[in-house]
């Protein structure tokens, strides 16, 4: 994670915002949304939707809704066929992704 953000910090971006555990992601300064005046498209807003500034204040003028890529929109067909190109694997879950 800390990676991540530093590569995000070298291309110039100004916050990270993701849907994510609260108690992981908290650990790496990221804060609720509400925070920072940013809601869902619907006006919502949870636990799990937070944002990380990459520089001090650089959210400080922006309030409003969250609209995410149109990337991340894929039908169930475009999944099947994508995940197709990898093995197969069986699916487990650990006490980390669970939320407590």
């Amino acid at each position: 994670m800390n990676c991540s953000i530093e590569k995000a910090r070298q291309l110039g971006y100004k916050a990270i915002f993701l849907f994510g555990n609260p108690e992981y992601y908290k650990r790496f300064g990221f804060r609720n949304t509400r925070e920072y005046n940013i809601q869902t498209p619907s006006g919502e807003n949870f636990d799990a939707f937070m944002a990380l500034e990459l520089y001090n204040g650089s959210l400080k003028q922006v309030s409003g809704k969250f609209f995410a890529s149109s990337s991340f929109e894929v039908t169930e067909e475009e999944l099947k066929n994508f995940e197709k190109e990898f093995p197969h694997k069986t699916k487990h879950v650990t006490d980390t992704q669970l939320f407590h």
